[in-house]
């Protein structure tokens, strides 16, 4: 499995936005002015000595009870990994006896991991599973070399064998990876707009360190075929669709290529 901390190079790092619901917040929204949860009353009824009634408590309270709506895999931020989780609907219950009997209102849903324990709001689904992330980031690395390959014109063995290296190395690629599967990605994302598709995805589930290597190793490996091709708009089209802005990728692209440049001062 490829490590969280680069972009192309075989690894990949995803951002962790899931937030989690505090302990506090979930006793707060289990919680009612009139009923706090937990809360249990009892009422005596006086004995009548003249009678001989005797004492009797009428036990009283409120509980919350979690239906779970749905299970699954997800990445847990608290754990760092994927594990399994349950989505939960909380509803507040009077009790009598401790036994509940009569449901009162449905609080908001969210989601428990079964590692960890810890709850977060229905967001934290949205984010893709290890497995999922790392599919994510090999289709960017296949779109956005192949399509640099495709718009090279009449490429070379030299350029397609640098560019079969640089994708049996990168991460979510099958080190595998060989020139019959890229003649067919060349042909797949020769178009632009199917290439930038693929790259968006990485704009919300990768760091921003992770996007700035992802996008350094594309343009080292585009410089290494030709140095003298304005690349200026696609390199602005990379940038947009991973979510870097047009001078932010002029200044990876600078430094991707003084950090290539054999000599010191940048001759060639």
């Amino acid at each position: 499995m490829p490590r969280r901390d680069g972009g192309v190079e075989g690894t990949c790092s995803r951002n962790r936005p899931g937030e989690a619901l505090t302990s506090a917040s979930v006793r707060a929204q289990q919680s009612s002015p009139e009923w706090p949860d937990g809360r249990a009353g009892a009422t005596p009824v006086v004995s009548d000595r003249q009678t001989g009634v005797s004492t009797v408590f009428v036990i009283w309270g409120m509980r919350v009870l979690n239906a779970v709506l749905g299970t699954g895999q997800f990445h847990c931020p608290q754990c760092g990994v994927d594990a399994e989780y349950r989505r939960v609907q909380p509803r507040q219950w009077f009790t009598f006896f401790f036994v509940p009997v009569i449901p009162l209102r449905r609080l908001e849903p969210h989601v428990e991991c079964t590692r960890c324990g810890t709850a977060f709001r229905d967001a934290v689904l949205g984010e893709p599973t290890t497995q999922l992330f790392e599919h994510q980031v090999g289709l960017a690395n296949r779109a956005a070399v192949a399509h640099l390959v495709a718009v090279s014109g009449a490429a070379g063995p030299a350029l397609r064998d640098l560019a079969v290296a640089l994708l049996a190395t990168s991460a979510g690629v099958s080190p595998a990876y060989d020139h019959a599967a890229l003649a067919q990605d060349v042909a797949a994302f020769a178009d632009p707009d199917v290439t930038l598709a693929y790259l968006r995805p990485l704009a919300h589930t990768m760091t921003t360190e992770g996007r700035e290597e992802f996008l350094r190793r594309v343009l080292t490996f585009a410089d290494r075929h030709d140095r003298t091709a304005d690349r200026s708009a696609l390199v602005a089209g990379y940038a947009a669709a991973v979510g870097l802005s047009a001078a932010h990728a002029v200044g990876i692209a600078a430094t991707a290529r003084r950090a290539d440049d054999p000599q010191p001062g940048g001759a060639a």
